[in-house]
């Protein structure tokens, strides 16, 4: 669907420098707006069963079949289901480039080359206008996509002596997202090595999910600590969903006059997404002034 907006509003969101976080009504009031930050979610809690499953190894027998000692192969899936139990992860979708029908970031992540310069970007997957995130995500399009500046998020992150950033970067999504460990050398599985193909893991995803573009910052802490992020300075947007409530349109522009007063760099804007008969669009809201619709 097209989607109407702004030419400076195009350039503040149609770029690859930014992350989009949908979130619920209550969530984005009570903990995003109030208190300026973003949790950490727990990976047991992924809404995705398939990759909840996918996620323990699945142990590939040798020619010969099962000949590894059972134990080692309990003792590797115990090493890996207690490193699932200390990550955590940020989940945020990103505008998706087409040229000529090639998507541009598989492109540079399987041949690891840059796009030819006469290949022109003719299309950009916004991802702010993803219909399913709004339903799935923000309340049946009652809620928040919220957008950060990607740079500055990371840099806050890094400069947390609190965590530290085991990967980043974008779902790659696969027909087969198992994982799978051989047992042809499963000896000389290390409890390290173990770990190593487990971060890779969380960026693997069903392909049915390919339309998220997602976005995935992986840090390891402690099973059972609530883990947030300050995004007070990384806060580009606040965009509220086609059905958002009327009512809830003071409190939200107070927290931002808040938020806005306190920072010194450019103000995070309101933004209505509406959807109508005649085509989607995009509008800033006056903080200055009282919504009407």
């Amino acid at each position: 669907m097209k989607i109407s907006i702004s030419d400076v509003l195009k350039e503040y969101l149609d770029n690859d420098n930014v992350l989009f976080h949908y979130t619920k009504l209550r969530t984005g009031i009570e903990n995003i707006l109030k208190d300026r930050k973003l949790k950490f979610g727990d990976i047991s809690k992924f809404s995705d069963l398939r990759e909840k499953i996918f996620i323990q190894p699945m142990f590939v027998p040798t020619p010969n079949g099962f000949t590894t000692d059972i134990n080692k192969i309990n003792d590797i899936d115990k090493q890996v289901t207690n490193q699932i139990e200390n990550y955590k992860c940020l989940c945020f979708c990103t505008n998706k480039q087409i040229v000529e029908g090639v998507d541009v970031n598989s492109y540079v992540y399987l041949l690891n080359r840059v796009l030819p310069q006469e290949m022109e970007i003719i299309k950009i997957l916004k991802g702010y206008q993803k219909d399913r995130m709004w339903d799935q995500y923000s309340d049946g399009f009652e809620g928040f996509c919220f957008v950060f500046d990607k740079s500055i998020f990371i840099d806050d992150i890094e400069k947390n002596l609190s965590y530290k950033i085991i990967n980043q970067g974008n779902v790659n999504y696969s027909e087969d997202p198992r994982h799978q460990l051989s047992l042809l050398n499963l000896n000389e599985v290390s409890e390290k090595e173990a770990d190593d193909n487990l971060k890779q893991k969380f960026f693997v995803k069903h392909y049915d999910y390919k339309e998220e573009n997602e976005y995935r910052i992986l840090i390891k802490s402690q099973k059972g600590n609530d883990d947030f992020i300050d995004v007070s300075k990384s806060m580009k947007a606040v965009i509220v969903g086609p059905s958002f409530p009327e009512i809830y349109y003071n409190v939200v522009k107070e927290k931002l006059y808040e938020l806005n007063s306190i920072r010194n760099c450019n103000n995070v804007k309101l933004l209505k997404y509406y959807m109508t008969r005649v085509g989607d669009s995009i509008e800033e809201v006056e903080l200055s002034q009282s919504y009407k619709s």
